[in-house]
């Protein structure tokens, strides 16, 4: 056991070795050496066995006998019908706007705001206000902050924690502070941040965006703001975050990302790899939860369902279910209460309750015509 622990702290070491190196950029016979040195490390902690290939050997013929009890494993939840209706609209409605801009799954609602920023508007913010190129990631993540604490303790903790002096402090919380749309962009070329060579990169990527949201008619739903850091430190260019703007909801952001075209190439054995990449994560439990709060009023989650049979009398299951089956054929979304006989009233609750919109009623006299009466459940009316 003892080895075993020395052995993963080796390979730790070796690991942050190997990740250290990639960053800096290093020669290549340099990285492929460790990471040689790491593989190994790695073999001698878990050896092949061919006794792990090999079926287990009952050790204990009583083992067969213990009792097995089903579990929900920890962090598993169950989901009622409603929630469950409310989660695949809101899945197929992502993916329908991925497929829709051709875009195909892999493994891995309708939004009010997308927040902007760029990370190299950022860090020529930092280098205009006068902060040490080495601490620009670390005050990244104290702006990252204000979304959820106020400008002065965010100042506090650039200045008391991490070491920046006041007037820098200063100067960076004039800029973050500001937010706005394609005008904003273009005040901020003409000014100081803008002869800036790093911020003028972003700052005219910003304005690109602008223009082709204009192009897809999104403008006025995309706000830059300066303040938007994401404190990862991997992203390279755009960032943004997707809020809601309800003031009565306070969830944060429900989908962020960004440009991050070094990331590849620093998880793959070589640093050779250079893939642009943009992602965005989307925080589903937060989404439905906000539709689960706004649906849960009066009129609650609706059934799929759009048509329910119902009949008059005692004898009409077998009828009932043969409608069930023309309506299905039409590709209608139709069900009946699995019971001989219930109350006529009881199936019109039964709608209400879940916003099926028609009822089918069959009655003896009119199926012996040919006949079913159709009723509208709000209106009442039947036909």
């Amino acid at each position: 056991m003892d080895d075993n622990v020395t052995l993963e702290t080796q390979i730790k070491h070796q690991g942050d070795l190997v990740r250290s190196l990639k960053s800096q950029k290093v020669d290549k016979a340099m990285i492929d050496a460790e990471v040689s040195k790491l593989l190994a490390l790695k073999a001698r902690l878990n050896p092949p066995s061919d006794d792990k290939r090999s079926s287990p050997v009952k050790k204990d013929d009583r083992k067969d006998n213990k009792k097995f009890t089903l579990k929900t494993p920890k962090g598993m939840r169950d989901f009622e019908s409603k929630q469950m209706l409310v989660r695949e609209k809101v899945f197929k409605t992502i993916s329908d706007i991925f497929k829709r801009h051709g875009g195909l799954a892999i493994d891995t609602p309708v939004c009010e705001r997308k927040d902007i920023n760029h990370r190299c508007i950022l860090d020529g913010l930092f280098e205009v206000c006068g902060v040490p190129e080495e601490k620009f990631r670390t005050i990244c993540s104290s702006v990252d902050k204000l979304d959820k604490n106020t400008w002065e303790e965010v100042k506090q903790e650039m200045v008391k924690e991490k070491g920046l002096s006041e007037n820098v402090a200063d100067s960076i919380g004039e800029l973050v502070k500001m937010n706005g749309s394609i005008e904003l962009v273009d005040r901020l070329l003409a000014q100081e941040l803008g002869q800036n060579k790093r911020a003028a990169q972003g700052l005219n990527e910003i304005k690109s965006l602008f223009h082709y949201c204009n192009l897809f008619q999104i403008e006025s739903s995309i706000s830059f703001d300066l303040s938007l850091a994401r404190g990862l430190d991997y992203y390279t260019g755009l960032i943004y975050e997707v809020v809601i703007t309800d003031k009565n909801v306070e969830c944060g952001s429900i989908a962020a990302g960004g440009r991050y075209d070094n990331l590849v190439g620093m998880l793959a054995e070589t640093n050779n790899w250079e893939v642009p990449c943009v992602g965005l994560s989307i925080g589903i439990e937060r989404i439905l939860t906000i539709i689960e709060e706004r649906m849960s009023g009066d009129d609650g989650v609706g059934s799929p369902t759009q048509v329910l049979v119902a009949s008059i009398g005692n004898e009409l299951l077998d009828e009932r279910m043969k409608i069930l089956v023309e309506l299905w054929n039409a590709k209608l979304n139709a069900e009946h209460i699995y019971k001989k006989s219930i109350k006529i009233l009881n199936n019109y609750q039964y709608c209400e309750t879940n916003r099926i919109p028609y009822a089918v009623i069959l009655a003896e006299d009119e199926l012996k015509r040919g006949m079913v009466k159709i009723r509208n459940i709000q209106t009442r009316k039947e036909v």
